[in-house]
Order: structure tokens, then sequence, then C-alpha cells
């Protein structure tokens, strides 16, 4: 996956001269449209249905666990775009203020040596007891944590 997806951002520039105007999710795509010669872009991001959300099964005993806990979650994939090295950087800031905290960080890993880059940042923090990579969980799961 994260091979396609390299060949499609490389790819971007021949395609910036053949449409009339791009759609970014998120300000980081829209930046990158603009660095590869796109015009008329619109970040627009991604749509999330709440009430489907809310209505929801989710699992209550994982849910019980986390609650006690100031808790971080991020949910997304484990790829360099997504900067989730940030999240323990900040992380190991915090935590030299408030050491109870946990950060679960839930998403499959679509760059196997950006997931390794994040274990060794929290190894090197020694955050191993507040950080958690789940990997891919299911939506249960994830609605858990929120």
């Amino acid at each position: 996956m994260y091979k396609l997806c390299k060949k499609g951002v490389e790819y971007l520039p021949k395609l910036s001269n053949k449409v009339d105007g791009a759609i970014g999710d998120s300000p980081f795509n829209s930046k990158e449209l603009k660095e590869n010669g796109f015009k008329n872009i619109a970040t627009i991001p991604l749509l999330i249905d709440t009430d489907k959300i809310l209505k929801a099964k989710w699992d209550k005993e994982l849910f019980n666990q986390i609650v006690e806990n100031f808790t971080i979650i991020f949910v997304g994939r484990i790829v360099r775009n997504k900067a989730q090295h940030h999240i323990i950087e900040t992380a190991n800031i915090y935590a030299k203020i408030n050491p109870d905290f946990q950060i679960y960080i839930i998403g499959g890993v679509t760059d196997g040596d950006y997931n390794q880059y994040l274990l060794d940042l929290i190894n090197k923090y020694e955050l191993e007891d507040n950080i958690t990579l789940t990997g891919k969980v299911s939506r249960r799961k994830t609605l858990s944590f929120l």
C-alpha cells in the first residue's frame, strides 16, 4: 500500500495541468497539491456520520478500562504524513508534568519503517507504559476509545 501511495504522489506533477481544480482532505494534502502545481485547491475534510457513531455498539469492558486515566487517542493509518511522532514528542514533555496518562494510537500500519521509528521514540522517551500502538482494530473497539 505504501509503495502505491508513494507512486501516486510522484505522479501528481503530471496530473496538475490536466484538471481545473483539486480537493485535499486536509491542509497537509492541499499543501502537497499546491507544491505539485495544482491550482484552485479546496480543503474539504472527510465527513463523519456522528449519528451512526453514537448509535453503534462499542466494547463497554474496554471503555471501563481506559476511562480511569487521562486518555488521548489518535485514529488513522501509521504513516509519516500523519505525523504521529509529534504526539510522542509532546507526550514526552507532558510526562514531566503529569506521568498519569495514556495515549492510544489506533490504525493499520502502511509504513513499517515509520512504525518502527515510532516504537523507537516511545522506547527512547521511556513511554512504554503510557503509549500504545494498537495496530488496526475493529470498529467496535475503536468506538470504545471514543
